[in-house]
Parts: structure tokens; sequence; C-alpha cells
């Protein structure tokens, strides 16, 4: 994304100095090296639009892929939390832990890199993608990451207090303000991403209420087949 635009603003400054010097030219009526400037402002325009276009494209692709990752994230440690509900140990939850921190590195280079290749002109979005930065970093990254470390230095702590440290990190996957400001994120690029309440007019909890209503439906129903 920021080849793409260091490409356009480069592409752009060589237009405008070839009109400028086919204007020049064509005052002095030295037509070869006039038509020559017109030719490469020409050029130049279509490269711009091209690499422009390319922009838009790959900076709309990648806020997409941040926020179908931080979900991809979230589910994906949510369901390893589950898993190890049962078995909750140091070394179960170190493998959480790991799930989590990989994810959340890869996060972090999207939002990173969505950042320096916006155009200076984008300041809202600049200013979402630091917050989206501050909060990926300084709070779910940095809570996974310390967690990691009591689990590898202070492993006795470690298994008198699990209960306590799979509280944490149930209560840092129900904070919904980075992915909400991801969702914002990708309304500024034209996204078709919907979060539930836009795609059912309904809150993310009723979603899940008539989802176990269906399945507790299709349950009974197979039982009633089965008699």
């Amino acid at each position: 994304m920021k080849e793409n635009r260091v490409g356009a603003c480069s592409c752009l400054v060589v237009a405008v100095l070839s009109l400028g010097l086919s204007i020049v030219f064509t005052v002095k009526e030295l037509n070869w090296w006039s038509n020559f400037c017109f030719a490469i402002m020409g050029s130049a325009l279509l490269s711009f639009v091209i690499c422009l276009i390319n922009y838009i494209i790959l900076r709309k692709k990648l806020v997409e892929e941040l926020y179908n990752g931080l979900y991809k994230f979230n589910n994906d440690t949510n369901a390893q939390l589950y898993a190890t509900s049962n078995n909750k140990t140091a070394e179960n939850l170190a493998t959480v832990i790991g799930i989590a921190s990989a994810s959340l590195l890869d996060l972090t280079y999207y939002a990173h890199n969505i950042k320096i290749g916006l155009f200076k002109i984008e300041k809202k979005k600049i200013a979402l993608l630091k917050k989206i930065i501050k909060e990926l970093e300084d709070n779910m990254q940095n809570n996974i990451y310390s967690i990691g470390q009591y689990l590898q230095l202070r492993k006795d702590c470690a298994e008198k207090n699990i209960n306590e440290l799979y509280a944490i990190v149930e209560t840092l996957l129900k904070e919904k303000l980075v992915y909400e400001m991801a969702y914002d994120l990708t309304k500024m690029v034209k996204s078709v991403v919907k979060n539930s309440k836009d795609a059912f007019g309904k809150s993310e909890e009723e979603i899940k209420n008539l989802m176990c209503d269906f399945i507790d439906a299709k349950i009974l129903l197979d039982k009633n087949n089965n008699k």
C-alpha cells in the first residue's frame, strides 16, 4: 500500500512538472520538446491513476483482513479456552497464550502496515488506526504477553492462580472496543463488511441466543424422529 501511495505522488509530481515544461516550450515554439513533455505528462497521469486504483483496492483489502483477523483471533482463542476449561493447567493455558500471541502479532503488523501506507490527508483514518494499535499493543498484546511470562517465570504461582489467569484472558476477549474501532475503519474505506446489527437488525447477544434456540429446536426434532 505504501508503494502505491509513493508511486501515485511521484507520478503526480512528474505530470505537473511535465505540464509546466510543455507550456514553456510551447511559448518558445520548441514543438518537439513540447510534444515530448506532453507525452511524458500523459504517461505520468495514466500511471498515477493505476497507482491510485491499486492503493484503494489494497487499502480496503488490508482493512478487511484486520477486521476479520480480529474476529478469527477471538474465535480461535475462545475455542481453545473452552477446550481446556475442564482441565485448567499452566500447560494448557500456555497453548492458549501461544495461539493468541501469534494472532495479535499479525494483527498489529496489519494495523501498522495500513497506517504507514495512508496519505497524510487521511487524518481520520490515521487517528483511528493509532487508537487501534494502542489497544492492540498496550492492552491486548501486553496482557497476553505478560501472562505468558508469568507462566514461564513463576510456574508454581501460575498453577495456584490458574483460575484467575483464565479469567483475565476471558475478560480480555469480552472487550469490544478494538472490534468497534476496526468496524468503523471498514466503513471509512467503503467495505461491504457488516456487523450483526447491520446484517440482521439485532445485537450480537440476540443473534447468539437465536442460534442457540435454533440448535435446541434441531436437537428436539432429531429426538422426536428417532423415537
